[in-house]
């Protein structure tokens, strides 16, 4: 995602469906506190973990 792949790229890449992978994001939302999935990756890129 932070290179701007859809979640059905995502999916592909990592062989799961796209339910799968909104359901990974949605759980990345919510750990970082974020409000979007822009915010999650931004902040994930600033804690150095992406």
């Amino acid at each position: 995602m932070s290179q701007g792949k859809t979640t059905d790229e995502v999916a592909v890449i990592l062989g799961v469906s796209s339910n799968t992978v909104n359901s990974y994001v949605a759980h990345a939302i919510q750990k970082f506190g974020a409000s979007n999935r822009a915010m999650a990756i931004a902040t994930a890129i600033r804690s150095g973990i992406i």
